[in-house]
């Protein structure tokens, strides 16, 4: 039998695309077998985990500290900085474009630089006061720059940030936690 014949005579099955590049290319068969199936499974899954918008299930109050008050001229302050970054953001971008990379990272660090100093004097330097009020337009106006919390403020969202103590699974005869043949239970960090 000529060698053409037995390559595409029988093709190969679907999954072994994912064996290496070269098996990605060929003319794969499509028929229902189980290891088929399970490809087409696990692919269906990733599809979904792909599209998926998790931010919404994200929780902005470990990020604030709620010690710090916030009066109602420096949220409106900062906010006008914020917009003002945006519109910045956006005609900088094809200005520096043919730029070359150092050229572009000094621009980014002046415009960075010179925003953080101003919400600095509008909050009178307290960096938890910034990081509060940055969390709290970043969270309310999802379509403006989501980098400008972590451009002025970011050391102040870092310490925002408290420690919360996690259960750990602990190697345990009796636990109700099974994971490689072995028991485990949950226990607190001490």
């Amino acid at each position: 039998m000529p060698r053409t014949i037995s390559k595409y005579g029988r093709p190969l099955p679907y999954f072994m695309k994912y064996a290496s590049d070269y098996y990605g290319k060929l003319k794969l068969a499509k028929t229902r077998s189980n290891m088929n199936r399970l490809c087409w499974e696990l692919e269906r899954w990733q599809r979904d985990i792909h599209w998926k918008r998790t931010d919404r299930d994200f929780d902005y109050s470990i990020m604030i500290d709620s010690a710090v008050e916030i009066d109602d001229g420096t949220y409106k302050a900062v906010e006008s900085i914020y917009r003002s970054f945006g519109r910045e953001m956006k005609q900088l971008v094809p200005e520096i474009r043919g730029a070359d990379e150092d050229e572009r990272r000094r621009a980014y660090a002046l415009l960075y630089e010179r925003y953080r100093n101003e919400v600095l004097t509008a909050c009178n330097s307290d960096i938890k006061l910034v990081a509060n009020i940055t969390v709290l337009l970043s969270r309310e106006h999802k379509s403006w720059n989501q980098k400008f919390p972590w451009i002025v403020a970011g050391s102040g969202i870092v310490q925002n940030i408290k420690q919360v103590p996690a259960p750990m699974p602990v190697k345990d005869e009796t636990g109700e936690l099974k994971y490689l043949g072995k028991k485990y239970s949950w226990a607190q960090p001490r």
